[in-house]
């Protein structure tokens, strides 16, 4: 396996959310840590075999600085950065197919809202209080 792929997971566009939620989503509520590491086990996961997962250094500040023979991605959603590296094989050869790596890519781009899986026992308490106030249907 020659790729290298790293990635930024971004929480920003994540976080923008919470005030537009039913209740609000406090940053208590909310374990971004776990919600990192599973993001990131979720890329290696869908790209097992194609390339190696590594964490952006720095949380991606270097991620506009794409290298020739590699390429980049963004999930629209989440805002994730992911850099693809250049392929240099033992032989000298160089693969620039990125076909394979982006569809795993949108595998992962289309679960946008994983970072509900983190939300916190708070939250769902004090969701279905105000839901008990405002009845159903969930109003979101």
């Amino acid at each position: 396996m020659g790729r290298v792929v790293r990635v930024a997971v971004d929480t920003r566009a994540i976080r923008a959310l919470f005030a537009g939620e039913r209740p609000p989503v406090l940053d208590a509520d909310w374990d971004e840590a776990a919600y990192i590491v599973q993001r990131l086990h979720a890329y290696a996961e869908a790209l097992g075999g194609i390339a190696l997962v590594q964490p952006m250094p720095d949380g991606g500040d270097d991620a506009a600085n794409a290298p020739a023979g590699g390429a980049l991605f963004s999930c629209p959603r989440t805002g994730d950065r992911v850099r693809v590296e250049p392929d240099d094989r033992a032989d000298g050869t160089r693969s620039d197919s990125h076909g394979g790596i982006e569809r795993a890519l949108q595998r992962v781009f289309s679960d946008a809202h994983a970072w509900r899986r983190h939300l916190q026992p708070a939250y769902f308490e004090r969701h279905r209080s105000w839901r008990a106030v405002v009845g159903a249907p969930i109003q979101h």
